[in-house]
């Protein structure tokens, strides 16, 4: 009988701290981090998940995504990266709900989505876009404080021994006797209408179909200071322009529009994270001209990984403490 009566004070025991654990496990799954802006408080539960997209074929792209994903998992989310290589999957998965956001441009989703001419003032196009998609159930979040162009490159010391420093002067010279253009550039941007096309139509630029390559964007650089072609097409804040001693030639007919890139998120999502909205406008404001050009010269010229140089921002930024070892 005293052993059962032990046993029973024992097994009553274990009942008790069962019932404590479970309750402060369930009090554990009620815990929620404060992000204040404004003095406003957005309550964000615990690790709730995140699903961003990325596109992949330029570092600033990269960095956008990775930001972000680093960003948010400090802030007490889950965060899924998903990786894409052009643009047209990537808004295909932003639309089914496969992804709840990721950073887009303003031109890019006038051309290629709304199946529209671009709008050359950049808060212009900033406005149309975002009503429009907004219709979709698309949301615009606060964009970025910089217009990140493509632009036409050459060697320095090319540019300087034809005297070319405008894209007028390339393409007159494109159509001098013997001369045969051969431009670099990736993908996306000979499919495009406000690409290569663009270009064709509005400086009259004579290259040959076959004299177009279509390559990565890493390679267009070194392309182009290697001399296995005389021209590249790349994005303005590339670290390679500067490390490989690149000139970008004037778009002095202003053949390119703006494009801005801001966060663009499903309404649904941020619906049910309305603290994402704070967190991103505030995320969005840091990224100026200056300091993504430093950003992207790390990666591109110092070889340094995208993660560490994102980690590092965020702490320089202050809106992370410290960086994940």
């Amino acid at each position: 009988m005293r052993i059962h009566r032990k046993r029973s004070r024992t097994q009553a025991f274990i009942r008790i701290m069962l019932v404590a654990v479970s309750f402060t496990l369930a009090g554990c799954s009620d815990v929620a981090t404060t992000v204040k802006e404004d003095g406003n408080s957005v309550a964000i539960r615990d690790q709730p998940l995140i699903t961003i997209g990325t596109k992949s074929f330029t570092t600033e792209q990269i960095l956008y995504g990775k930001i972000t994903s680093l960003y948010l998992r400090k802030q007490g989310f889950q965060v899924k990266e998903m990786v894409f290589k052009d643009s047209q999957p990537i808004r295909k998965a932003l639309e089914s709900g496969a992804i709840d956001l990721y950073w887009e441009y303003t031109n890019t989703v006038r051309n290629l989505y709304h199946h529209k001419p671009p709008i050359q003032d950049a808060d212009q196009a900033y406005q149309a876009v975002a009503e429009e998609d907004k219709k979709t159930g698309l949301i615009w979040l606060q964009p970025s404080p910089f217009l990140s162009p493509w632009v036409v490159l050459m060697k320095k010391e090319l540019s300087e021994e034809l005297g070319i420093h405008t894209l007028s002067q390339l393409a007159a010279y494109s159509k001098q006797p013997g001369v045969s253009l051969k431009i670099a550039s990736y993908i996306e941007f000979i499919q495009r209408q406000d690409g290569k096309q663009r270009l064709e139509d509005v400086y009259g630029l004579a290259v040959k179909q076959d004299n177009w390559f279509q390559i990565e964007n890493g390679l267009v650089f070194q392309a182009v200071k290697e001399s296995h072609v005389q021209v590249g097409v790349g994005i303005a804040f590339d670290g390679r322009i500067k490390e490989y001693n690149l000139v970008m030639l004037a778009d002095d007919l202003h053949a390119f529009p703006p494009y801005q890139a801001a966060p663009v998120i499903r309404e649904n999502s941020l619906t049910a994270h309305p603290s994402l909205e704070v967190l991103l406008n505030r995320l969005s404001s840091t990224m100026t001209e200056e300091k993504f050009s430093a950003l992207t010269y790390q990666v591109d010229a110092l070889h340094k990984d995208v993660a560490q140089v994102a980690n590092a921002f965020l702490v320089d930024e202050g809106l992370i403490q410290r960086i994940d070892q």
